[in-house]
């Protein structure tokens, strides 16, 4: 048995000038202000036990408990009009998962989850079946998936709702993981997702938080883990490739801030093992972003190259030195707000 407590607590202090009227919000959004605290204490009793030969399982409850106070102003001319939003909630829920060794290449895993905050039961299924002979795995899952708004969502003054509806997802996921002799091995999978209510922000006359009764996503994802042994040491690509279709089955549009296309490969170097060395290259497509000075805007694609180094002086003691946006690039990954240039960065990490 395990016992768990989380406790977590943020608190902030922001003012803002405000947006000048455009044509998209003609009154703009006014001068603002608010003060917000959140805190989560969280408390997580899992049984894990074994009752069959093959057979592991958990049974589980978890509650949390969220508090948040806002508390802030609009300002109207010289009318300074306050705003205040507050809310408790106590969530309790129920867990049973299990993994089930049907065969030495086949295994069922399934798990269960019952909220008692509107009742809602979030089932998980999964398959996978290996040959071992070829170093091939196949997987096979599904999946349903309930969240509740945030309490920015339902409380923030300017772009809030309180009677915004809980998110809802079913999920299906396939893929293939082959192994490539001694030299790593290739993933793929494909993915269809189908939200219900999913919480969108709907710029326009009066920009709002609203749920979207439908929204599709497809999609798939594919990786290689390539390592090697060299004279200067050992060498590990990992190059990745993603595409995302996210549309909003009403209107047919696809959603804000969603790229279709991601890309990247990570390069990691030791050359011995006290050094670590590692090159990340990403590359962003371009997406549609809201602002409201501009309406919607096509944010071109970005690529950003990262490089970091670590040096373990001792076993648990590690020096760290890296550079971000290592050639400088500019870009944008939400409109009006430039990417910072190359960074330096620094740190030292030590364990017990």
């Amino acid at each position: 048995m395990a016992l768990d407590y989380g406790y977590y607590d943020r608190a902030s202090d922001a003012t803002s000038p405000g947006v000048a009227p455009s044509a998209q919000t003609p009154t703009g959004i006014p001068a603002n202000g608010d003060k917000a605290q959140f805190t989560r204490h969280q408390v997580t009793w899992t049984n894990r036990l074994a009752p069959l030969p093959g057979l592991d399982a958990a049974i589980g409850i978890d509650m949390q408990a969220e508090h948040g106070v806002d508390d802030g102003f609009l300002l109207f001319g010289p009318s300074r009009i306050p705003t205040h939003f507050a809310l408790n909630r106590t969530l309790w829920a129920g867990f049973a998962q299990a993994r089930y060794q049907v065969t030495p290449s086949f295994t069922l895993s399934g798990s269960g989850r019952y909220d008692d905050t509107g009742g809602h039961f979030t089932p998980q299924l999964r398959a996978d079946y290996e040959l071992a002979d070829w170093g091939t795995r196949f997987q096979l899952s599904w999946a349903k998936a309930y969240k509740l708004p945030s309490f920015y969502a339902l409380g923030n003054p300017i772009v809030g709702d309180p009677t915004l509806k809980p998110e809802e997802a079913e999920n299906f996921e396939g893929g293939i993981t082959q192994q490539l002799w001694n030299l790593g091995r290739w993933k793929a999978e494909a993915f269809a997702t189908n939200y219900r209510d999913l919480i969108d922000f709907r710029p326009g006359a009066v920009p709002k938080l609203v749920n979207l009764s439908t929204v599709h996503v497809r999609g798939f994802e594919t990786s290689l883990e390539l390592a090697m042994e060299t004279g200067v040491g050992s060498l590990i690509a990992t190059p990745r490739l993603s595409y995302t279709n996210a549309r909003n089955q009403l209107t047919g549009a696809s959603l804000r801030d969603v790229p279709s296309w991601l890309a990247g490969a990570t390069l990691t170097w030791k050359p011995d093992p006290s050094w670590d060395v590692s090159f990340d290259l990403n590359h962003v497509g371009g997406m549609v972003d809201n602002a409201v000075p501009t309406g919607d805007v096509n944010l071109p694609g970005h690529a950003r190259a990262d490089l970091a180094v670590t040096y373990r002086v001792l076993p648990n003691l590690a020096l760290h030195l890296g550079v971000d946006n290592l050639f400088d690039e500019r870009y944008e990954d939400v409109v009006g707000f430039p990417a910072p240039g190359a960074i330096v960065r620094g740190g030292v990490s030590a364990s017990l």
